[in-house]
């Protein structure tokens, strides 16, 4: 449960972060769009490890 709160954390540590780095231009857009579909992606995985652990502890 403890990694599945980190990584939502890091999720959302990248998508906030990209924005500003992106209005700073410190990245170009490519790489902040890349860096927010990574957030996006992580934020879904681990949706689905949460179900999937909540599952386990039903059993």
């Amino acid at each position: 449960m403890k990694f599945i709160f980190l990584v939502r954390v890091i999720s959302v540590i990248l998508m906030a972060g990209s924005i500003g780095s992106v209005e700073l231009e410190r990245i170009d857009e490519y790489t902040g769009f890349l860096q927010v579909a990574l957030g996006i992606t992580l934020m879904i995985l681990s949706n689905f490890w949460m179900r999937e652990v909540r599952k386990e502890i039903k059993k």
